[in-house]
């Protein structure tokens, strides 16, 4: 399981409006990627990227609800590698 602290501290907090805050990624980041594609598979993710302004982690469009709601994210890295190592290489 990813800490509960620290700068994740509020990615499972359902009382602040995560899904109204999604903000396209600062374009002064140098060029953002997907940290939950980064993180499970090593590879970077670089299209449709977005920021949670409430966690300040930037995330695509795919891996933003699964961050905010999979308790256990660390059990579930091999199932979320495999399918996105499955959809960069055009399977399902």
């Amino acid at each position: 399981m990813l800490p509960n602290e620290g700068s994740l501290q509020k990615r499972l907090n359902r009382s602040i409006g995560h899904w109204l805050r999604p903000i396209p990624a600062d374009k002064h980041r140098n060029r953002p990627n997907c940290q939950m594609h980064k993180w499970a598979t090593g590879l970077q993710k670089r299209g449709n990227i977005v920021l949670c302004a409430d966690c300040n982690v930037t995330l695509c469009l795919e891996c933003f609800e699964p961050f905010h709601t999979v308790y256990d994210l660390v059990g579930e890295t091999e199932r979320f590698a495999k399918q996105m190592r499955a959809k960069n290489n055009g399977e399902k």
